[in-house]
């Protein structure tokens, strides 16, 4: 009923999406330790990475395929360098955050729900983030989830997407024995994965330290788009399932290919913070968590 919400452009750019990825992943698999040793980026990475001086909140080798967390680290600080000079223009900024809505609309488009509201709220997080008088209080928010980098990476690809992706392969019990009880119909429990998002967002508003501040904008998304990504993985294998099936592995390639790209970025000049602050590197797509 929604679909015509989407211009034709956009849904052949949708579709083009798995050629392009499966190319690039081609070009990934060529990549070894010691051909990135010759990167002299990525070689400073390592030598900071010895002394300790990258965090991490999570080690993602095993997930994006590394070969070892020194590795891991090594690239994680590169793509931290990469995004602070790509989000350093402002063209690449509401790219991203435009992709990010019109990528969550479609899905919820695909469920057969209005995306107005969902556009509505994500809107005012992107304003929200363009005010500069809420950066400090936004990072002190993300730190308190040990999220201590303001990077894309580390807040949109990592925090949101891959912890949010963790979780939909764990639901709660509840939420499994209603979805594969026999006796129940669809529309039950879609209702009942709903409530359970629902649910779970109430108590954590409720723990929300700044009201009216970034988690608060957050959680008014998760509202539209988590039931819909919890229903999409959870519920019938459908057109559905395989649209959120191609989200999350098209965002697992994502972030494969960026470290062997991450190496030959350009390294980041002028006044741009290190490793990532958000006066110089504002945050721009905010997507959504069901469990975390």
């Amino acid at each position: 009923m929604f679909h015509a919400l989407l211009p034709a452009a956009d849904i052949h750019h949708v579709l083009c999406v798995p050629l392009v990825l499966a190319e690039h992943r081609e070009v990934r698999h060529s990549y070894s330790l010691e051909s990135l040793c010759h990167c002299p980026f990525y070689e400073e990475a390592m030598h900071l990475v010895e002394e300790g001086k990258i965090y991490s909140r999570v080690l993602r080798t095993e997930m994006l395929e590394c070969l070892g967390d020194s590795d891991f680290l090594a690239k994680l600080h590169c793509i931290r360098q990469a995004f602070q000079v790509i989000l350093s223009e402002t063209a690449n900024r509401i790219f991203l955050a435009e992709s990010g809505r019109k990528i969550l609309s479609a899905l919820i488009v695909k469920a057969r729900k209005n995306p107005k509201k969902f556009e509505d709220v994500f809107d005012e997080m992107i304003y929200f983030l363009e005010q500069t008088d809420h950066w400090d209080s936004t990072e002190m928010e993300l730190a308190a989830k040990g999220v201590k980098n303001l990077n894309f990476y580390d807040v949109v690809l990592d925090f949101i997407l891959m912890d949010s992706f963790e979780d939909l392969e764990n639901p709660p019990t509840s939420i499994q024995n209603v979805v594969n009880n026999r006796w129940l119909n669809s529309s039950f429990k879609e209702t009942a994965v709903a409530s359970s998002c629902w649910s779970v967002l109430k108590q954590k508003r409720q723990q929300m330290k700044i009201p009216d501040g970034f988690f608060a904008h957050f959680y008014a998304i998760c509202e539209h788009i988590s039931p819909v990504l919890a229903w999409g993985f959870l519920g019938p294998r459908n057109s559905l399932y395989d649209l959120c099936c191609f989200f999350k592995h098209s965002h697992g390639a994502d972030a494969e290919l960026a470290p062997p790209l991450a190496t030959r970025a350009q390294r980041p000049t002028g006044p741009i913070g290190y490793p990532g602050h958000p006066k110089s590197c504002p945050l721009r797509l905010p997507l959504a968590q069901s469990w975390a």
